[in-house]
């Protein structure tokens, strides 16, 4: 593995997010992964950049959220906010080796938290700042997410390794296919019937690389793994209801067939089978536009399988996602200290009353493979 991440980070530097002489990269890592930080940290310097790795520890986050006051928590860091105003890149790393390490947490402070990062987000926003989150696969998100660490590390270089050349085509000719269309229905046998305005919106694609034509959108960030096609509807469109049958986990706490109904692009009722109590306090906890309709995206990575983990999850073939709270980097208008991606697995999918998608399969004859 570690042979295949010092390949793929010379290629991350240079074909993903075209590194540039004389950019300014800022690189967030896990203490856990921060090899892969520096072998990225090296490429940098080789086309003439100028990295820097900042890298904390499970336990060290685990006693900021511990030790530290809340009103501490929510304070913005001004040092941290001047190094954006020269930022080109960033590049986040999975940050915890164990996904539910904050279990225990409050979640008035995790909102705390959100609070003070919100000025950066808003930086890199503004400022059109290049982004990258980059998953990394350890023994105990393994162990989280009840599957072979030998499976899941298997599955994550698989998806990391697809024909980024084919991936970018079949991006390519989704994106076309929804440029100009106007209402798109989502149903499922579950009892899913969601609909939404993605008129005049941009088209975004997550395709493995940042192309000189995205920077001009303004669709400046990257996800590794990647495989999706996704636009931000119009917020105050959605209505109707969802009910997404792929599970998630929040601090280690699962959530089930979460429910939520929609009415002029906000929530309007939650429910689920198991976990309603866990949503709700976390949306109750964040800030800004967090109830309302953020991303619908559509998976296109055929490594991936369901596990519970988000970044792999929304990149599923046959399934698609929704997301509420914050949206402006990809073209919308909400503000907020939250993004929640939620799946769907093979659903039906209707674009201006045309069948897009049955059980999840793309049908479309307008979208030639």
């Amino acid at each position: 593995m570690k042979k295949f991440l010092a390949e793929i980070s010379e290629k991350i530097v240079k074909e993903c997010l075209k590194i540039n002489e004389n950019d300014s990269v800022l690189i967030v890592s896990g203490l856990h992964n921060i090899d892969f930080a520096e072998e990225i940290a090296i490429n940098c310097y080789k086309v003439g950049a100028t990295p820097l790795i900042s890298a904390t520890s499970d336990d060290y986050t685990k006693r900021i959220f511990s030790e530290v006051r809340e009103k501490n928590l929510e304070k913005v860091h001004k040092h941290l906010l001047g190094l954006f105003n020269e930022l080109d890149v960033r590049i986040a790393i999975e940050p915890y080796e164990n996904p539910f390490l904050l279990k225990d947490v409050s979640e008035s402070k995790i909102g705390a938290r959100r609070k003070a990062n919100e000025p950066i987000w808003d930086k890199i926003v503004e400022r059109g700042i290049k982004w990258l989150y980059l998953g990394y696969p350890t023994k105990k998100m393994a162990e989280a997410y009840n599957i072979p660490y030998d499976e899941l590390k298997n599955m994550y270089l698989k998806m990391l390794n697809i024909d980024y050349k084919q991936l970018e085509k079949t991006c390519k000719k989704i994106k076309n296919f929804l440029i100009g269309k106007k209402k798109v229905r989502i149903t499922h046998s579950n009892g899913t019937d969601l609909t939404f305005s993605i008129e005049n919106r941009r088209i975004n694609v997550d395709d493995g690389t940042i192309s000189e034509e995205n920077v001009k959108e303004g669709d400046t960030g990257l996800n590794l793994p990647s495989g999706e096609v996704f636009v931000a509807p119009i917020e105050d469109s959605a209505n109707g209801k969802i009910i997404f049958n792929c599970p998630t986990y929040y601090k280690g706490k699962e959530i089930k067939n979460l429910e939520l109904t929609f009415e002029n692009g906000r929530i309007i009722n939650i429910n689920a089978e198991k976990g309603k109590e866990v949503f709700e306090r976390a949306i109750e906890n964040a800030h800004g536009d967090k109830e309302f309709i953020a991303e619908w995206g559509i998976g296109l990575n055929p490594f991936a399988k369901p596990i519970g983990y988000t970044l792999i999850d929304e990149k599923v073939m046959k399934s698609i996602h929704i997301a509420i709270g914050e949206n402006r980097g990809y073209g919308g208008k909400n503000k907020a200290t939250i993004h929640w991606d939620l799946v769907l697995l093979n659903p039906n999918v209707y674009v201006d009353e045309k069948e897009f998608m049955k059980n999840g399969k793309i049908i479309c004859t307008d979208v030639k493979f």
